[in-house]
């Protein structure tokens, strides 16, 4: 197997056989942790109102979930929209859904997906732009431009912002790990874009308008990452 190869297979198989997907608490079965720590609920109910604030969410929508995990943001949105659509590599992180008659589940490596022109009113992939790499992430750009529907909005969270990635490897030892895990292609948290690369990506494939959004200060990466809010016209 090729080092390119040994890349592209490396997330593949973390979200399939991974202890952390089987663990009980939904957050920690994502990795959304510091120091081990999962977010707490409230300040997670905080950020899937932030989020359908920046979708403008309403019950004529469709909306399209890149990489949607066990449903930490599938099921709250299902319940303001028309329909959702939540696509996720991961069958095991899948079954902590239950039943929606609203969601429909893929089980698909979000690389391989495809949906037909304008199916969409909104898309948002959140905390996951990190697991591909940036030629990946120009393709599947591409593919969330065509998908939406004239007027649609996609949003893009939770980003690793590259000029930020010594505030997260902020000590010798967590310094030592990330350097390591170059050495070794084994990453810890995936690809880290710049706020400049988002920006000009999004005029290249199409949208209109492409706004960076800071997170609010409370939030769990906010110290770290970045989202991004597209427009189609």
């Amino acid at each position: 197997m090729s080092s390119f190869e040994k890349d592209q297979n490396f997330w593949t198989n973390f979200w399939n056989n991974n202890p952390i997907i089987k663990k009980p608490e939904p957050q920690l079965k994502v990795g959304r942790t510091i120091n081990g720590v999962p977010i707490n609920e409230n300040l997670w109910n905080e950020t899937i109102s932030f989020l359908s604030g920046q979708l403008e969410l309403n019950t004529d929508d469709k909306v399209l979930d890149i990489a949607a995990g066990c449903g930490l943001i599938s099921v709250p949105f299902s319940k303001k929209v028309n329909s959702l659509c939540a696509v996720d590599i991961s069958e095991e992180l899948t079954k902590s859904y239950g039943d929606y008659n609203n969601i429909t589940k893929i089980i698909s490596d979000i690389r391989d997906c495809e949906f037909k022109e304008g199916e969409f009113t909104k898309v948002i992939f959140y905390f996951a732009l990190q697991f591909l790499t940036m030629e990946e992430s120009v393709l599947m750009l591409e593919k969330i431009y065509k998908w939406l529907s004239p007027g649609g909005i996609a949003y893009i969270g939770d980003i690793p912002d590259i000029y930020k990635m010594f505030d997260y490897f902020n000590t010798l030892e967590r310094e030592s790990q990330f350097f390591n895990s170059l050495k070794n292609r084994t990453p810890i948290i995936g690809t880290w874009y710049s706020r400049k690369f988002l920006q000009e990506l999004g005029g290249f494939v199409g949208f209109e308008n492409v706004e960076i959004i800071n997170q609010p200060s409370n939030f769990f990466n906010a110290h770290y990452r970045f989202d991004v809010k597209l427009f189609k016209k």
